[in-house]
């Protein structure tokens, strides 16, 4: 059988929250259909974030080629905007080769803009930026619920990047970044998206476990290397796994409530993203099936010829 989807001009999307199985189930899609993986998650495509990312590892991607994983420096910057341009140029080379692509990740904005389209978005202030630099966490974040209430409630108060940065597009363009995410005009696609779920409860207990795994592998001591090369104030250091490992370093954890913070701040994300799967395909009108209830599998003849 071959994947059949993209030569009707549709795109092929596992996502799903975070311990859902997500990477697993796209390697197993691209070894059946000789397919090529496109990471969008917005943390993995950072080089040296590899164990708090939950990134695949070689053995993990069983030959299997990944594009877009560790592709830029973990001091580097990379709005929605840019990840998008680079996802299309692999998704095109990928087409000129007569090989099919498979996107695969969980940043559901990224996902959802990849579907609906994006305006392309202002660049960056540096006067702005210094501004905001003199801000607290919590003095941004206020800001922005007055400016954009609705991207802020998709932001974690401490996400200090992308806040500053939803300020600043609202502040050049005039517009909201919520309101230009909506007019979704570049490069939309037609897709096709498997999110795996699984009861609450037992996702939440394949999060614990994970956050175990994470911790015996040495997410500590990734950090702290990342730290020692970069210093601490990078984008990526702000994310699940990272934050708390650097208040773990600053002696504000233990070891045991390290543990319990990771575990119950990445059951929030993972209700968030929970959250976003049952009611954005209703607010985006994307068909669904199954219907929530029903009980069963996605019909496997729509996927292949």
């Amino acid at each position: 059988m071959t994947l059949s989807l993209q030569k009707n001009g549709y795109s092929l999307i596992v996502g799903g929250p975070t311990g859902s199985g997500k990477s697993s189930l796209a390697v197993q899609l691209g070894k059946k259909f000789s397919a090529e993986l496109i990471s969008i998650d917005s943390v993995q495509v950072y080089r040296e974030f590899d164990i708090g990312s939950g990134k695949v590892s070689v053995e993990e991607q069983q030959g299997i080629p990944h594009h877009l994983l560790s592709s830029i420096a973990p001091d580097a910057q990379m709005d929605v905007a840019q990840y998008l341009h680079r996802v299309n140029e692999v998704v095109r080379e990928l087409s000129r080769r007569g090989t099919a692509s498979i996107l695969v990740g969980g940043s559901n904005l990224h996902i959802k803009s990849y579907v609906e389209g994006l305006n392309e978005l202002p660049p960056s202030s540096p006067e702005l930026r210094e501004q905001y630099e003199q801000l607290s966490h919590e003095e941004l974040f206020a800001r922005l619920q007055d400016v954009d209430s609705k991207r802020a409630s998709e932001l974690h108060p401490n996400d200090r990047q992308r806040v500053m940065r939803a300020l600043e597009v609202a502040s050049i363009s005039g517009d909201t970044q919520s309101e230009l995410f909506s007019h979704a005009n570049l490069d939309p696609h037609r897709s096709l998206i498997l999110v795996p779920l699984w009861p609450r409860e037992v996702l939440y207990a394949r999060i614990e476990a994970r956050v175990d795994q994470m911790l015996e592998l040495g997410l500590v001591q990734e950090t702290e290397k990342i730290v020692q090369s970069y210093g601490s104030d990078i984008a990526p250091l702000k994310t699940l796994g990272y934050a708390e490992s650097l208040r773990f370093l600053s002696k504000e954890l233990t070891a045991d409530e390290l543990a319990a913070e990771m575990k119950k701040n990445t059951r929030r994300f993972a209700k968030r993203q929970l959250n976003f799967w049952r009611n954005e395909p209703q607010k985006s009108q994307w068909v669904v099936s199954p219907k929530e209830g029903e009980g069963r599998l996605l019909k496997s003849e729509a996927l292949f010829e």
